[in-house]
């Protein structure tokens, strides 16, 4: 019983998260969990007056991210994204290891394979 409780309380914070990142929260809350049950639906997410088509892995990078305090916003600034003041084309890069890393502040060097 703890364990659902404790899934539960988890569940709502993601919903919770999502409704600081983007405006349409709601909707695409119930679009993303239509994707996860094999729906064939677009994720549509809006911040600010941008819009902007989401893969459900940058969704899901973003929103995780936010709940547990990695992401501290997203702005659309000139019809580009800032995502922790890391300037971002196209805010799906963020489901990519070096853009991720840019957004956290880490150093990513992509010539070492260590």
């Amino acid at each position: 019983m703890l364990l659902s409780i404790t899934r539960t309380l988890g569940r709502a914070k993601v919903v919770l998260a999502t409704r600081y990142l983007f405006s349409n929260w709601l909707s695409l809350i119930f679009r993303y969990i239509l994707v996860r049950l094999g729906f064939s639906v677009k994720l549509i997410a809006k911040v600010d007056e941008c819009a902007v088509e989401l893969d459900p892995q940058s969704f899901r990078r973003l929103v995780s991210g936010f709940s547990r305090g990695l992401i501290k916003f997203v702005k659309c600034v000139n019809g580009g994204f800032l995502v922790n003041d890391v300037k971002v084309k196209d805010i799906n890069e963020v489901q990519f290891l070096e853009t991720w890393a840019q957004v956290l502040g880490w150093s990513y060097n992509t010539l070492c394979d260590c």
